[in-house]
């Protein structure tokens, strides 16, 4: 099966809170305390003053985002809510907003959303509290691991229904990492490369619309393990496996831009 585009799932409604769907079944798990995931970031694409795609980025330096490629087809500027719990609230405390044109693409995307990966680089520095915190890069030993029966953790404001209305509070589940042969055998090997791992969604909970770029993180050492990126054709209610690109094939790309665009 194809995936579903993922990014371009921007909701009119964003902006008004009374529009925004809530569901019986939640797609994304359970609603999160404001401050519980302080890595998680809502980034809009924006193109010609209007946003055009919702999506979910992990921090990975005061200065850095990372998410998915697929957020910027189409965009020019990329908007960042950091401290956010409801990105409908227009009066939140603990809120940071930036915008920012600098945003790279990894050269090696392609229509099977190989290598779905961006880095963000800040306009500033990003003062780091309680409600706005960094996520680690995989490093040493998970920079090859496939982490299949890791449970991680991932949080956003993706689709709690399956429809293409975002959640205005930051929602969240856990899933386990799968054999990528149960991914083969869905996907197709041609699809499954090197660089993507898959997680099971059976229980129904999972990511979903507007999640694209979301990071699943190993909550022990606060890890990320892979970003979001595919699903399959018939949505995110069905309990289909989800896919997922594997943060330390990428590493090495990733601390590049990081390197070269830190703060002199």
């Amino acid at each position: 099966m194809k995936h579903l585009s993922l990014a371009i799932i921007f909701v009119a409604a964003l902006h008004n809170a009374n529009s925004v769907h809530l569901g019986s079944r939640i797609v994304g798990g359970e609603e999160s305390a404001p401050g519980a995931y302080p890595w998680q970031v809502f980034v809009e694409g924006v193109a010609n003053g209007q946003a055009i795609s919702g999506c979910g980025g992990t921090i990975i330096s005061d200065r850095h985002v990372l998410t998915a490629a697929q957020c910027f087809d189409g965009a020019q500027i990329a908007r960042m809510y950091f401290g956010s719990f409801n990105i409908t609230a227009s009066d939140e405390p603990n809120r940071v907003l930036m915008e920012t044109s600098d945003f790279t693409i990894h050269p090696d995307f392609n229509s099977v959303y190989d290598n779905d990966i961006a880095v963000i680089t800040l306009p500033r520095a990003l003062e780091l509290n309680e409600f706005i915190a960094v996520a680690n890069l995989p490093s040493g030993a998970d920079i090859e691991s496939d982490f299949i029966g890791t449970e991680g953790l991932l949080a956003g404001w993706g689709s709690p229904d399956g429809t293409n209305s975002l959640s205005p509070t930051l929602r969240f589940t856990r899933n386990t990492v799968i054999e990528k042969v149960d991914c083969e055998a869905h996907y197709g090997v041609d699809w499954m490369g090197p660089g993507k791992l898959c997680i099971e969604t059976q229980d129904l909970n999972g990511p979903c619309y507007g999640d694209a770029g979301s990071g699943l993180i190993r909550e022990s050492d606060k890890t990320i393990i892979g970003t979001f990126s595919f699903l399959d054709t018939r949505g995110c209610l069905d309990g289909f496996a989800v896919g997922f690109i594997r943060v330390g094939q990428l590493v090495d790309w990733i601390n590049g831009i990081v390197g070269a665009k830190n703060i002199k």
